[in-house]
């Protein structure tokens, strides 16, 4: 029954329509946030693959909302709207904060959940960037809470390399300074005036180097791949596409063979990026090991 799929597919691609910028968006591509103002972001029918991480993104907060407010002597409030619209802006900015919550002990916090891979949780050692600005601007622009301590709750959706899964992984943060967020706010709001009176399109942002284990021939492969934004394109696909970015293609950078180094067609940004090689880790430890070991039979 492919009309049931496709209601499916146009419901959750339905494009958000409201004047606002918005904390969880907009502070993080120019590029879609000006030619968004402008360009109106089309409702199409997506592929199942940029479907369902939406879906399951919601579910996810959906079913972490019901258990908090079903635990006693924990209060737990969700969903929460905050608005920023002071005179010292262009434009009227919104978010919706994922939770407040008071414990049993009488601690505040302001607590946001964001899903990701079990891979890129592997290599997470902090909480992204972008993550960080926008919880700080619902800290600085939402409820005033004393002593109120801010956190961020990764949840892996798949395991990692190895096929593990992770348990979620929980920052406490401190925001950033109010200045800073506002700051950038501005840098977003002056991106759109330049798209606007000067037709100045901001950069595509920045993408990640992945790699990859090749077993059979026992290397790990290093790809550029566009930053994770394109894929979501509001504009992937039509005839008059304003933005491009989803066009652009991963690339092979290069390998690194266990025990005999580099290949030569990128060997610079290979090495660059080797000490996040899953496999030279591994084996920078085995060797870590066997030195110890030896020192201790000299030793002794």
């Amino acid at each position: 029954m492919k009309e049931l799929i496709d209601i499916i597919k146009w419901k959750i691609s339905e494009p958000r329509v409201d004047e606002y910028l918005h904390f969880s968006s907009d502070l993080t591509n120019d590029r879609h946030t000006a030619i968004g103002r402008f360009h109106p972001k089309p409702h199409t029918i997506k592929h199942w693959a940029n479907t369902f991480p939406l879906m399951q993104g919601t579910a996810i907060h959906e079913s972490i909302h019901e258990i908090m407010e079903d635990v006693e002597d924990w209060n737990y409030i969700s969903e929460q709207p905050i608005y920023y619209t002071g005179t010292d802006m262009a434009f009227e900015w919104m978010g919706t904060a994922d939770a407040y919550l008071e414990t049993p002990d009488t601690e505040y916090w302001l607590l946001d959940y964001k899903t990701i891979s079990g891979a890129s949780l592997s290599f997470l050692d902090g909480p992204k960037p972008e993550h960080l600005f926008q919880v700080s601007a619902y800290y600085h622009f939402g409820v005033t809470v004393p002593n109120l301590r801010l956190g961020v709750l990764y949840i892996p959706t798949s395991p990692d390399y190895r096929r593990r899964w992770s348990d979620p992984v929980f920052y406490e943060v401190q925001p950033l300074p109010k200045s800073q967020i506002v700051a950038r706010m501005h840098d977003v709001e002056q991106a759109i005036i330049d798209y606007d009176t000067l037709g100045k399109v901001p950069d595509v942002l920045m993408g990640e180097y992945k790699w990859k284990n090749i077993k059979k021939e026992r290397k790990w492969e290093l790809t550029y791949y566009p930053h994770y934004s394109s894929q979501y394109c509001p504009w992937a696909g039509q005839e008059d596409d304003p933005c491009g970015c989803s066009k652009l293609k991963s690339e092979y950078i290069g390998c690194w063979y266990y025990y005999n180094g580099i290949d030569d067609h990128d060997p610079d940004t290979v090495l660059e990026h080797l000490d996040k090689c899953p496999g030279y880790i591994d084996l920078t430890n085995e060797e870590k090991y066997v030195i110890m070991e030896e020192t201790k039979g000299e030793s002794k």
